[in-house]
């Protein structure tokens, strides 16, 4: 049957009309329209661009489905490589090998060209939505893997760490109670001190009134303290005695006779301490010592003695290393003045003879002639 044409202004046949209409043709005359004669050739090019616009209508629909195939299939890819990429850092943090299922999907089927406009929008909204699932997977559950209490690290290091906790806090309790313990000792020290000086400034403060409570016994006392008193005086006058007499006898002795004695006493001829070449002299001290250990200490050490460097033989150095302090910036110089030249020749008699000859005539008596003054007439006066 040949697809019906409709021309501007002609109804056609089988339409049904308004009642409008009906008025309308009723107060109108009647118009018989006559039929209208088809080209086939006219049908025929009219054909042409549909069955053309089904063919690319057709077209278009494989190559978006082609294009949405493809954009699917990289989606796809972006998720399974995201996943392989979470469980492998999943793995490294369990340490263990955990196999991810990836979820089953259906085998896509290649769609049938559209039929209609309708069922190719269909199919659009259904790739769109499957599309967005695509672009955001669902995250894939691990596998809880229970470990026992006793193998259980982070258990076992808690319990260490608390455990080194407590001994340092038992430890630093165990200080302060000695600390404590000392201090307190040290302020009982202390106050047993002033306690004992406060009492030693009271005793001298108060007056002696201790007499006349054991009579013997203080004359026993006084008897022993005039008895030595009366021997120390004794002693002290026997030895004044004796050293007058070798004095008078020292007197009337010739010299070569108290050389003799003095070497034979040992006052003379004690050999003095040789110090070695370049050593460095410590002086002994010009402070009072007393008769304790200190002094008994001070009078056996030998402070003429080498130490450390000055242990080596420096003789046997060549001459630039017999220097003291060698190689550094506060080293001497010269050691000593004998082998050095210390000639002033800056003094004014060390010049030549030819620079101070004017001065020399100019001198006193240094002129060899003498010469007469001349005479000159005195004035006289009219």
């Amino acid at each position: 049957m040949p697809p019906k044409i409709y021309r501007r202004g002609v109804v056609p046949e089988g339409a049904k009309l308004d009642e409008s209409s009906s008025s309308d043709s009723e107060s109108e005359p009647e118009q018989i329209q006559e039929p209208v004669k088809v080209d086939r050739r006219l049908q025929r090019l009219q054909q042409k661009p549909s069955t053309q616009q089904n063919a690319s209508s057709q077209k278009d629909g494989q190559v978006d489905e082609e294009s949405e195939e493809a954009r699917r299939q990289r989606i796809r890819e972006k998720a399974l490589a995201r996943r392989k990429a979470e469980q492998t850092t999943e793995k490294q943090e369990f340490g263990q090998k955990i196999e991810i299922k990836p979820a089953a999907r259906k085998p896509v089927a290649p769609a049938a060209a559209p039929a209609t406009q309708e069922e190719s929008s269909e199919y659009t909204s259904g790739s769109e939505s499957e599309s967005e699932e695509d672009a955001y997977p669902k995250r894939v559950l691990l596998k809880p893997v229970f470990v026992p209490k006793d193998s259980r690290e982070t258990i076992l290091e808690q319990e260490r760490l608390a455990k080194e906790a407590e001994e340092a806090e038992k430890k630093r309790k165990e200080m302060l109670e000695e600390r404590k313990q000392e201090s307190s000792e040290l302020v009982v020290e202390l106050l047993r001190k002033e306690m004992a000086e406060a009492e030693q400034q009271m005793d001298r403060m108060l007056i002696d009134d201790t007499d006349g409570v054991d009579e013997e016994a203080e004359e026993l006392a006084w008897k022993i303290r005039e008895l030595s008193r009366i021997k120390r005086d004794r002693e002290e006058r026997e030895m004044r005695l004796v050293d007058q007499d070798d004095i008078e006898r020292r007197r009337e002795m010739t010299d070569e006779q108290v050389l003799e004695e003095n070497k034979a006493d040992g006052k003379i001829g004690v050999e003095k301490t040789k110090y070695r070449f370049l050593q460095k002299y410590y002086h002994k001290g010009a402070f009072y010592v007393g008769e304790g250990k200190v002094g008994e200490a001070l009078a056996k050490t030998d402070e003429a003695a080498p130490t450390a460097q000055d242990m080596a033989d420096r003789t046997a150095m060549p001459s630039v290393l017999q220097v003291k302090n060698f190689g550094m910036r506060s080293r001497t110089k010269y050691t000593h003045l004998t082998d050095q030249d210390t000639t002033g020749f800056d003094a004014a008699w060390s010049k030549p003879e030819n620079f101070s000859s004017s001065i020399q005539q100019r001198m006193g008596g240094m002129k060899s002639g003498f010469t007469k003054p001349a005479t000159k007439k005195r004035k006289t006066e009219n």
